[in-house]
């Protein structure tokens, strides 16, 4: 196997899902892209009552967490995490009835257990000092 184009496929879900998750995890606190709180399904809105918008900053907090880790040298970690939390976040768009974003999020899963298995296999570790040095400056 070309390592080079293994490497090149590593950083780019690192960039990426960084990236997303970290932009994503903040526009939960601006709404700018959508109003977040409008994708819980009336299941889990319910007990939420008037903290849906609270639940949202939280859940930023954990994308934003999670985005760092993947950009910094917890890439295989962060990337489990963002697996994790989408998987959590397609449960509920199932339940909302938004089956285009859930197809949408059932990549971004794929997405980041592939990065997390990349990195398992050691993809990018020469790259992963760069991007701790990086992502600082």
């Amino acid at each position: 196997m070309d390592s080079s184009l293994i490497s090149r496929a590593w950083v780019s879900l690192k960039i990426a899902l960084g990236s997303i998750a970290i932009i994503s995890g903040v526009d939960k606190f601006l709404n700018m892209l959508t109003v977040w709180k409008a994708y819980i399904a009336p299941v889990f809105a319910g007990p939420l009552g008037q903290y849906a918008s609270e639940f949202m900053m939280a859940a930023g907090v954990i994308e934003i967490l999670a985005g760092v880790a993947i950009l910094t040298a917890w890439t295989k970690n962060g990337a489990y995490v963002i697996a994790a939390w989408v998987t959590l976040v397609s449960i509920n768009l199932l339940f909302a009835g938004f089956y285009d974003l859930l197809l949408r999020d059932v990549i971004v899963v794929i997405a980041a257990l592939s990065l997390g298995w990349l990195t398992e296999a050691g993809a990018g570790e020469e790259s992963c000092i760069i991007f701790s040095f990086l992502i600082f400056f």
